[in-house]
């Protein structure tokens, strides 16, 4: 369940510039479990780095998604 819900959550990260609205309104009608609204609204909670990490390898910048990569990797260690 856990992979499936952080699936989900890096597939809505870019959910508001696909629908062309807020993430707020994106999700207004959704009902996702709260660690993946937490992560897309608040950029908090267990699934955070993981998004942050999404949000920086669609940004196409290899230094931020390297980053990000060791943030989280130095974290688990």
């Amino acid at each position: 369940m856990k992979t499936m819900t952080l699936v989900i959550t890096g597939a809505f990260s870019m959910l508001d510039t696909l629908l062309g609205v807020t993430m707020d309104k994106a999700l207004a009608e959704m009902h996702l479990p709260e660690v993946i609204t937490e992560a897309l609204l608040a950029r908090a909670g267990i699934f955070a780095p993981f998004y942050e990490l999404a949000l920086a390898c669609e940004s196409g910048d290899g230094e931020q998604v390297a980053g990000r990569r060791d943030a989280h990797h130095d974290d688990h260690v």
